[in-house]
């Protein structure tokens, strides 16, 4: 006869068998209230309602911060359009006034410039330099046309 130390190390010895109950049985409850469908319709409609309702919220709200949005830039770019008009208008004027004979005359006596008592012209002869058939600067023909 083995003992219960040589029974714990005897790998070849089965496990003790579990006694297992044969018979499981499953008892039905009842609910003590039941909804009958037409409400969970109703309030299934209801919260469909809901949700609608603040979709349309959400849209509305949204396409009123776009308009707001929208109009604010509008008056953004009138306003700059008011402004480069007005420069517009401004550098106009002041182009014909800084233009005009007697204003460059004015500010050239103002800055010590006087007017000459006379003019002389000059008269350039025709270039002599020469290109060769690439493009290129000639320079003996450049000296032959010189001489």
């Amino acid at each position: 006869m083995a003992s219960n130390a040589a029974r714990a190390y005897d790998y070849r010895a089965s496990a003790p068998a579990v006694r297992r109950a044969s018979r499981v049985g499953v008892v039905r409850g009842v609910p003590e209230r039941q909804i009958s469908p037409v409400a969970i319709r109703v309030a299934q409609l209801f919260m469909a309602g809901i949700v609608l309702f603040a979709v349309i919220g959400f849209a509305r709200i949204g396409l009123s911060v776009a308009t707001v949005s929208s109009m604010i830039s509008e008056e953004e770019i009138a306003a700059q359009i008011d402004e480069v008009a007005s420069d517009n208008a401004s550098l106009s004027v002041q182009k014909s006034v800084l233009g005009s004979p007697s204003a460059v005359k004015d500010r050239a006596t103002s800055l010590g410039m006087a007017q000459g008592s006379a003019s002389e012209s000059l008269t350039l002869s025709p270039d002599v330099v020469c290109y060769d058939a690439e493009g290129n600067l000639s320079l003996s023909a450049s000296l032959a046309t010189a001489a």
